[in-house]
């Protein structure tokens, strides 16, 4: 059924997202939005619609927000200090009206 095979998805991604985050070669940050992209090609442009005023950066901070990445290590791998994360947040909460980010990209997998 449709939700088995996309809890599937998510398992699979997830477990590729953690081998990138634990190898730490090259750019972390853009190979683990690369295999997001490549699992799910239609939400970026599908945010991108939705709101157009979300930056790349905070395109990118929702993805690993849905990927389950706490504020520490989002911040680690975008170089920004921890509570520059929450203001991104914060700022991504308001352009959207959605306070979750899991939920965010959920509405938009599709």
């Amino acid at each position: 059924d449709k939700e088995r095979m996309s809890h599937q998805m998510n398992e699979n991604l997830l477990g590729r997202v953690r081998k990138i985050h634990t190898d730490q070669k090259g750019d972390t940050y853009r190979r683990i939005v690369n295999e997001f992209n490549a699992t799910y090609p239609k939400v970026h442009q599908n945010l991108k619609t939705a709101y157009p005023y979300l930056t790349e950066h905070e395109i990118g901070i929702c993805i690993l927000g849905f990927l389950s990445f706490r504020a520490k290590e989002t911040a680690q791998l975008l170089g920004f200090r921890e509570n520059t994360i929450g203001k991104y947040r914060s700022v991504i909460r308001n352009k959207t009206g959605v306070n979750d980010l899991k939920k965010l990209i959920r509405m938009h997998l599709e």
